[in-house]
C-alpha cells in the first residue's frame, strides 16, 4: 500500500512539474520584437437556416505602438466571443492567451504523442467555462477542456479548446453551445504567432439554432 501511495504522489509531482514547465516556458517570451502577421480568414455564420459566408485578409502588427490591425479586419463570431480571448492580440501574442487560458486549469493526462509525425507531449486540462452565476446556477452539463501539444523546446506547436455546454431553465429558456476551436503556431524571436485556426461551433438558445465555422491562416511578412 506505502508503495503505491508514492508511486501516486510522484505521479501527482510530474504532472505539477509538466504543468509549471509549461507555464514557465510561456512566460518567458517578452513579446518585444516587432512582427507583422498577414492572415486570411474564410467562414460562415449560420442562424434558423439563414447562412452568411465571409472572406476577410488582414495584417497584424505588434511593435512599439502595441497590436495594430490594417488592411483589413478580423471576423469573430458572435457566438465564439469570450470563448477565444482578443481575436487579434492572439495572433501575434498567442503564448499570452495560453497562460490566460491555463491560469486555473486543472492537469488531467500527460503523455507522449506524435503531431505531423514529430515527437511531442501532450497535456490535456480541465479549464473553467468563464459562465455568469446564473449561468452557473442553471448548468445542466459542462466539458470544458483544452489539449496542449508541446514541442521539443518545451514550447506550444498546437492546441485545442472543446466546449460542451448545457443550460436550461425550468421548461422555457436553454441553451445548448459545443465549441471546437484549434491552433497551431510557430515561434517567432520571442513570441508565439498563430499560424493556423479554426473554429467550428453550433447549439441552440430558447429553440433557435445557429453555427459558424472559420479557418485563418497566418503568414509572417517582413
Amino acid at each position: 500500500m506505502r508503495v503505491l501511495l508514492g508511486l501516486l504522489a510522484a505521479t501527482a509531482i510530474l504532472h505539477a512539474d509538466a504543468a509549471s514547465d509549461l507555464k514557465s516556458a510561456l512566460r518567458g517570451l517578452a513579446s518585444k520584437q516587432a512582427v507583422r502577421l498577414k492572415v486570411v480568414q474564410k467562414g460562415w455564420d449560420e442562424e434558423e437556416g439563414k447562412r452568411e459566408a465571409f472572406e476577410e485578409t488582414f495584417v497584424v502588427a505588434d511593435g512599439p505602438e502595441g497590436v495594430r490591425v490594417s488592411d483589413g479586419k478580423a471576423r469573430t463570431s458572435p457566438r465564439v466571443k469570450g470563448h477565444r480571448g482578443d481575436g487579434t492580440r492572439t495572433f501575434v501574442r498567442a503564448q499570452e492567451a495560453l497562460l490566460e487560458d491555463l491560469a486555473e486549469a486543472k492537469l488531467l493526462e500527460d503523455k507522449a504523442d506524435t503531431l505531423e509525425g514529430r515527437p511531442v507531449r501532450r497535456l490535456r486540462f480541465a479549464v473553467d467555462p468563464d459562465l455568469s452565476d446564473e449561468d452557473r446556477a442553471h448548468l445542466k452539463r459542462a466539458v470544458s477542456e483544452c489539449t496542449v501539444w508541446i514541442g521539443a523546446d518545451g514550447l506550444p506547436v498546437a492546441w485545442q479548446r472543446n466546449l460542451d455546454l448545457k443550460v436550461r431553465v425550468l421548461l422555457v429558456v436553454s441553451m445548448d453551445l459545443k465549441l471546437d476551436l484549434r491552433r497551431t503556431f510557430q515561434r517567432h524571436q520571442d513570441r508565439l504567432v498563430v499560424i493556423s485556426e479554426t473554429v467550428a461551433v453550433k447549439g441552440q438558445a430558447m429553440g433557435h439554432p445557429f453555427a459558424a465555422e472559420s479557418r485563418s491562416v497566418g503568414r509572417l511578412e517582413p
